[in-house]
C-alpha cells in the first residue's frame, strides 16, 4: 500500500523545485538575450569597420589615380618642353649658321 503521508510533504517541495527551475530558466533566457544583443552589436561594429575599410580603399584608389594623372601630365609637359628646347636649339643653330655664312 502507498504511504500518503510521504507524498503529502513532497508537494510543497516539488512546487519549490518548480519555482527554482522556472527562475533558472528565466535567468538563462535573459543571459541568452544579452548574448544575442552583444552578438548583434558586434556584427554591427564589424559591418561599420568593413564599410570604413572600403571607404579607405576607395580614397587610396582615388589618390593613386590622381597621382597617375599628375605623373602623366608632368611627363607630357616634360616632353613638350624638351621638344621646344630642341626646336630652339635648332633655330639658334640655323641663326648661327646663317650668320656665319653671311660673313664669308
Amino acid at each position: 500500500m502507498v504511504d500518503i503521508g510521504y507524498y503529502k510533504g513532497k508537494a510543497p517541495e516539488a512546487m519549490s523545485e518548480e519555482s527554482f527551475y522556472h527562475a533558472r530558466a528565466q535567468e538563462t533566457a535573459g543571459e541568452a538575450q544579452r548574448a544575442h544583443q552583444a552578438a548583434a552589436a558586434a556584427a554591427k561594429a564589424a559591418g561599420l569597420a568593413h564599410e570604413k575599410e572600403l571607404e579607405a580603399i576607395a580614397a587610396k584608389d582615388a589618390a593613386l589615380q590622381k597621382e597617375m594623372e599628375l605623373d602623366d601630365r608632368l611627363q607630357k609637359e616634360y616632353y613638350a618642353a624638351e621638344e621646344r628646347a630642341k626646336a630652339q636649339a635648332k633655330e639658334m643653330e640655323d641663326v648661327v649658321s646663317n650668320t656665319y655664312a653671311r660673313q664669308l
